[in-house]
């Protein structure tokens, strides 16, 4: 059933327009404020036409549950277009709204703009080293084969970021081992996701953990992990009952950190840049 028509007049309605003005913290009624909420609109629109016919038919769903999720982007300032900081995704008649990596990255960047990444799968055979000098954390990486994907012989998630604090130059690193981003994604409602690219959902918990430790001070961070837990995550599935942020928190961020293993955690404090470049991402 192609529901697009009614998804695009429930888009374009008044009341949508205005809710996003309000979720992008913008005057509703304002004609330039409704430019952008168009404009948002819009872009929403483009995706959710280009996923005609493919497994992930967003033409589909119930438009209420398209206008919710492009709302909800649209509180966390996220895009949900060409730049993969956002994802509408089909589940039976609605559409659920996922939060790609790149949303975490680009939520470090409005803090430090001048942020470089390091978001790479470690896989059996690959050599990486981690390991303190005088105090600062150094690591490097040499993979065994640089076209590896997927999920089978994936060890981990290395997670580095570099960037300027204060004038000081830093960088925080840590490998994410995968029965951590296994317990993520044993809780996930909607495992299909996780199966139709495991990859990107790995580097999200992998990003998503990392954050947890290195930046809780920043509090759109913070917001879209919290949501990502809400929504898409169910205490009661492959772990312990216990409060959803609670168990989230406990069981897939919070387990005492060691260093330097794919294996252990790594707690990975401030440090100082080495003379070896990151990947920017």
């Amino acid at each position: 059933m192609n529901n697009y028509p009614a998804i695009q007049q429930e888009l374009k309605s008044e009341k949508t327009l205005n809710r996003i003005c309000m979720a992008l913290d913008l005057t509703a009624g304002n004609d330039n404020a409704k430019a952008e909420a168009r404009k948002y609109a819009a872009s929403v629109l483009a995706e959710i036409e280009k996923s005609a016919g493919s497994k992930n038919d967003l033409t589909a769903c119930n438009p209420h549950s398209v206008a919710q999720a492009m709302i909800d982007a649209a509180k966390f300032k996220l895009m949900i277009d060409g730049r993969q900081h956002a994802h509408l995704i089909k589940y039976g008649q609605s559409a659920s709204l996922q939060i790609g990596y790149r949303a975490y990255l680009a939520k470090i960047k409005e803090a430090y703009p001048d942020a470089d990444f390091v978001v790479t799968p470690i896989y059996e055979g690959d050599d990486l080293e981690i390991w303190d000098e005088g105090g600062t954390q150094n690591y490097k990486l040499k993979k065994k084969n640089a076209f590896s994907d997927g999920e089978n012989g994936l060890q981990g998630i290395l997670f580095a970021v570099t960037y300027t604090d204060n004038g000081r130059l830093c960088r925080k690193v840590t490998p994410v081992p995968k029965s951590r981003i296994d317990r993520a994604r044993g809780a996930a409602k909607q495992d299909f996701i996780w199966k139709t690219d495991y990859i990107e959902k790995a580097k999200a918990a992998a990003i998503k953990n990392a954050c947890k430790h290195f930046f809780a001070s920043l509090q759109g961070l913070q917001d879209i992990a919290q949501y990502d837990n809400e929504a898409n995550h169910d205490p009661n599935k492959g772990l312990k009952a216990a409060p959803l942020i609670e168990n989230l928190n406990n069981e897939i961020f919070n387990e005492p950190d060691k260093k330097n293993s794919l294996d252990e955690d790594d707690d990975s404090d401030v440090i100082d840049m080495t003379d070896e470049e990151p990947v920017v991402l």
